[in-house]
């Protein structure tokens, strides 16, 4: 897979225009994800197609490597999964404006504010 674009578009493509917004903030998405997919096996072809990230959020413990935030982009919504002491599990869920203001506010390391050039000594 060359890159999360490629990948979102083998298994929804139906969400092109949603995911070209969110990829504007890859730089700040440490993992990605999205469903259903045909090679798996609870695949359920009536599941509502959706794509997700996780980012770093300074108010998840960066010690407790249990937690995390995942976040599910569906056509209509975007579905938080907050995920914390091993069993717990919340749901919340916002518009996809709050989402891409979410996105916009966090903080970059200095790696997206690069450009990719060959080394030539």
């Amino acid at each position: 897979m060359d890159s999360t674009r490629d990948y979102y578009l083998e298994h929804v493509p139906e969400l092109a225009d949603l995911f070209d917004q969110y990829l504007v903030h890859e730089d700040v998405m440490v993992g990605n994800h999205c469903g259903p997919q045909k090679q798996a096996t609870d695949y359920d072809p009536s599941e509502e197609s959706y794509f997700g990230f996780e980012v770093h959020d300074f108010t998840i413990d960066k010690y407790n490597k249990t937690d995390q935030v995942l976040f599910e982009v569906h056509r209509e919504k975007v579905h938080v999964i907050y995920l914390f002491d091993e069993k717990y599990k919340e749901d919340h869920y916002m518009t996809h404006e709050n989402c891409l203001k979410y996105l916009a506010q966090l903080p970059r390391g200095w790696h997206s504010f690069t450009t990719k050039e060959d080394y030539k000594p």
